[in-house]
């Protein structure tokens, strides 16, 4: 598997921000769990912005 492509870092974000959701849901006051999923969402949509163009 390439991890270097776009849909490939798609993926792997897209299940990363599962995890991290089912996580802040369960834990509210894990605040740094909460940054990291708003730079991975920020990530996720600068690589489907690239995988359109």
């Amino acid at each position: 598997m390439n991890t270097g492509s776009n849909k490939a870092q798609f993926n792997l974000l897209n299940s990363n921000i599962e995890v991290l959701s089912y996580h802040v849901k369960k834990h509210p006051g894990d605040f740094q769990a909460k940054r990291s999923l708003i730079i991975k969402r920020h990530q996720l949509k600068i690589i489907k912005r690239n995988i359109l163009n």
